[in-house]
């Protein structure tokens, strides 16, 4: 999985019966979706968080200071609820984190 995921990407198009109005990745921003954290550096507030979001697997990075509750820390493995936002160099990554 890549972690750099340009908004020019366009998604895999939507099987019959998918309810994924989603055609490219700048589609996503904006929306809200739930992942897992994969990984997380306490010292350096920065982590990943894997989202199913258009048809895909997505592997996001965010940093600390979007953690919902104030804290500076989440858990691997933990359950989180995530705002796709473009970075400023134009790829996805996971905005406000909400620890679910």
């Amino acid at each position: 999985m890549n972690s750099e995921i340009h908004l020019d990407q366009d998604l895999e198009p939507a099987q019959a019966g998918s309810r994924s109005s989603y055609r490219s990745m700048a589609d996503l921003i904006g929306s809200v979706q739930v992942g897992t954290v994969t990984s997380f550096d306490a010292e350096a507030g920065l982590g990943k968080v894997s989202v199913f979001a258009g048809g895909k697997e997505l592997l996001l990075d965010f940093h600390a200071i979007v953690i919902g509750d104030g804290t500076r820390e989440v858990s691997v493995g933990s359950a989180v609820v995530v705002t796709l936002v473009a970075s400023v160099l134009g790829h996805i990554e996971a905005g406000t984190l909400i620890k679910l």
